[in-house]
C-alpha cells in the first residue's frame, strides 16, 4: 500500500521507502502532507507549484516566486485593473480625472516589476532557440553569394517576425548576467537585433566582400583563362579532332563551371573600367565552351543512335537484296518504300556522319551501311527501273 509521497514529483511509495528514486529527497506521509507548507514556490508564467527548495520552473525555465508574494501581487494587479476598467467604462474624461487616479491607472498598466519582465523574456528566448538557428543558416546562405535587390527584400520580408521579436527585448544584458547558460543564445539575439537596425549596411558590406573576392580570383586566373580561350578558338576554327575535344571538355568543364558562378562581372566592369576586357574574355569563353560542349554532346548522341539503328539498317539492305533478285512490280516497290519512309527520315536527320567516320573509325562500316540505304531512296524510282531493265536484259 502506498502511504508515502515525494513532495516534489508527487510520486507515491510504500511505507518502508525513505527517499524518492527520482528526486532523491525525503518522503513524507500522505495523510500528514500540508500542501501549502511544502509547495511554497510558484512559476509566475504557468503557475505550477513547487517545493521551497526549487529555484526555476521545469517547464518555462524562469525564476520561481514565493507563492504568498505572488498571490498578493496578483490580487493588487487585479484590483488596479478593475479600477482602471471602471473608470474608462464610465466614460471618464482622462483629462478631468484626478491626478492620483491617473497615476494609479498608469501604474496599473505598467505594473509588472523588472523581475517579472526578465523572466518573461527568458522564457521567450528559450522558445526562440530553433528560430534563431534557422535564421543564422538563412543569413549564411544569403551572404554566401552576391545579394541583389529582390533577394535583399525577400529575406527581410520573410524574417520580419524574428526582427520584430528581438527588438522587443529590453533586458538582454541582465539576462546574460543572471542566466549564464543562455549567454550564447543572447549573443545571437543581440547580433540579430544589430543586423535588423543595420540591415542595408550589412548587405553592402557582404556584397563588397564578394566583389573584392571575385576581382582577386580574376586576377589570379587571367593567364589560364586566356590560354583556355585561345585553345578553344583553335579547336573550333580547325577541323577539330574528336579525342582532343573530348579531352578538353573532360579536363575543363569544372573550371568553366567555377567561372560561370562569378556573379559580379558586370558590377566589377562598371566600378573598374580596366576590367572590361577581362570580363568580356571570361564571358566569351563561357559562351563558346557551352556551345562547343553542346555540339560534342550532339555528336555523342548521334554516335549512340548509329549503333542503335545499325540492326535495322542491315535488315533494310538485306530486304533490298532480296527484292533485287527478280523483277520489281509497282506494288512491291511501293510497299518497300512506304514500309521504310519513317526510317529514312530518321537517317536523314543524322548530321555528323562524315565527322564520325573520320574521328571514330570503329563505326566506319555502320556509317557505310547507312549511306548505302540513303542512296537507295535518294533516287528510288530510278533505281527500281534500273534493276528491272537489267533483269529484262539478263533474260
Amino acid at each position: 500500500m502506498f502511504t508515502k509521497i515525494c513532495p516534489k514529483c508527487k510520486r507515491e511509495y510504500e511505507e518502508d521507502a525513505l527517499y524518492c528514486d527520482t528526486c532523491g529527497i525525503s518522503l513524507i506521509l500522505k495523510d500528514k502532507i500540508n500542501y501549502e507548507e511544502i509547495y511554497t514556490k510558484i512559476c509566475p508564467n504557468c503557475e505550477n507549484r513547487y517545493i521551497g527548495e526549487a529555484l526555476y520552473c521545469d517547464t518555462c525555465g524562469i525564476k520561481l516566486k514565493d507563492f504568498n508574494t505572488y498571490l498578493k501581487e496578483k490580487e493588487l494587479k487585479l484590483k488596479k485593473d478593475k479600477l482602471s476598467e471602471t473608470i474608462y467604462n464610465n466614460n471618464v474624461n482622462p483629462s478631468k480625472t484626478p491626478s492620483h487616479i491617473n497615476n494609479l491607472i498608469t501604474k496599473t498598466l505598467h505594473s509588472e516589476n523588472k523581475e517579472d519582465l526578465i523572466n518573461k523574456e527568458v522564457h521567450e528566448i528559450r522558445l526562440m532557440k530553433i528560430k534563431i538557428i534557422n535564421f543564422k543558416k538563412d543569413w549564411m546562405k544569403l551572404t554566401s553569394e552576391y545579394i541583389n535587390s529582390p533577394k535583399e527584400l525577400t529575406f527581410k520580408r520573410e524574417h520580419k517576425e524574428i526582427f520584430d521579436e528581438v527588438n522587443n527585448f529590453k533586458y538582454l544584458k541582465e539576462i546574460q548576467i543572471e542566466f549564464p547558460k543562455l549567454n550564447e543564445t543572447v549573443k545571437d539575439v543581440l547580433e540579430i537585433k544589430k543586423l535588423s537596425k543595420e540591415y542595408i549596411k550589412e548587405i553592402r558590406k557582404s556584397n563588397k566582400e564578394h566583389i573584392l573576392k571575385e576581382q582577386e580570383y580574376i586576377n589570379r586566373n587571367m593567364n589560364q583563362i586566356k590560354k583556355l580561350h585561345d585553345e578553344l578558338n583553335y579547336l573550333k576554327n580547325e577541323n577539330f579532332n574528336y579525342k582532343q575535344a573530348e579531352n578538353l571538355l573532360n579536363k575543363e568543364t569544372d573550371y568553366i563551371e567555377k567561372l560561370n558562378q562569378l556573379q559580379c562581372l558586370k558590377i566589377i566592369e562598371t566600378l573598374t573600367p580596366e576590367y572590361k576586357e577581362k570580363s568580356e574574355t571570361i564571358t566569351d569563353l563561357i559562351k563558346s565552351f557551352k556551345q562547343f560542349q553542346k555540339e560534342i554532346s550532339l555528336i555523342d548522341k548521334e554516335k549512340n543512335k548509329i549503333l542503335i539503328l545499325n540492326q535495322k539498317v542491315e535488315n533494310v539492305l538485306k530486304d533490298w537484296e532480296e527484292l533485287k533478285k527478280g523483277h520489281i512490280n509497282k506494288i512491291d516497290a511501293n510497299n518497300f518504300k512506304n514500309k521504310n519512309t519513317q526510317f529514312i527520315k530518321e537517317l536523314n536527320e543524322l548530321k555528323y556522319l562524315d565527322f564520325i567516320k573520320i574521328n571514330i573509325p570503329e563505326l566506319k562500316n555502320e556509317i557505310k551501311n547507312i549511306k548505302d540505304v540513303k542512296k537507295i531512296f535518294q533516287n528510288y524510282e530510278y533505281n527500281v527501273n534500273l534493276i528491272n531493265r537489267d533483269f529484262k536484259q539478263g533474260l
